[in-house]
C-alpha cells in the first residue's frame, strides 16, 4: 500500500526534487511533440517513485496577449500536462495544478514563460537534484 505524502501545497521550494519545463507555443496549450521526452523521463520517475507528487505551475509571457488570456493559457497548459500525466496513469491525488497567468514571469526571456513547470517533491529523496533530459 502507497501512503500518500502528508503535504501536497505550499511546499517549501528547498524541498523540491527537481523540477520539468514544459514549453509552450505562443497562445497555445498543446504539449508539442519536442516536449515529449521530458514528459516521458517524468512518468518514468512517478512510476518508479509512487509516493511523489508533481505541482504544475502553467504561466503565460505578459508581453502578448492580455491578462483574461494569459490566465486562461496558464490554465490550459497546466490541465494538458495533468491531463497526460494522469491518461499516463498517474493518479489524481499525485497532482496538483495552479496558474499563474502572466502575474509571475519565471525567466527573463519572454518565449520561456510560455511554460507549465512541473515541480516533483518526493518524500523519499527530498535532497534537490539534476534531472536528465
Amino acid at each position: 500500500v502507497v501512503v500518500p505524502a502528508k503535504e501536497f501545497v505550499d511546499v517549501p521550494i528547498e524541498q523540491i526534487s527537481f523540477n520539468v519545463n514544459v514549453y509552450f507555443v505562443i497562445n497555445q496549450s498543446i504539449i508539442r511533440a519536442n516536449q515529449m521526452g521530458k514528459l516521458s523521463r517524468l512518468l518514468q520517475y512517478l512510476a518508479e517513485h509512487p509516493r511523489a507528487f508533481v505541482r504544475l505551475s502553467g504561466y503565460a509571457d505578459r508581453e502578448t496577449g492580455n491578462p483574461t488570456i494569459n490566465m486562461r493559457l496558464s490554465i490550459e497548459r497546466s490541465q494538458a500536462v495533468s491531463k497526460y500525466l494522469q491518461d499516463a496513469g498517474i493518479a489524481e491525488w499525485r497532482i496538483r495544478r495552479f496558474a499563474k497567468g502572466d502575474l509571475v514571469q519565471p525567466f527573463d526571456i519572454p518565449e520561456e514563460n510560455r511554460v507549465c513547470i512541473c515541480y516533483v517533491y518526493d518524500p523519499d529523496n527530498p535532497t534537490p537534484q539534476s534531472f536528465d533530459y
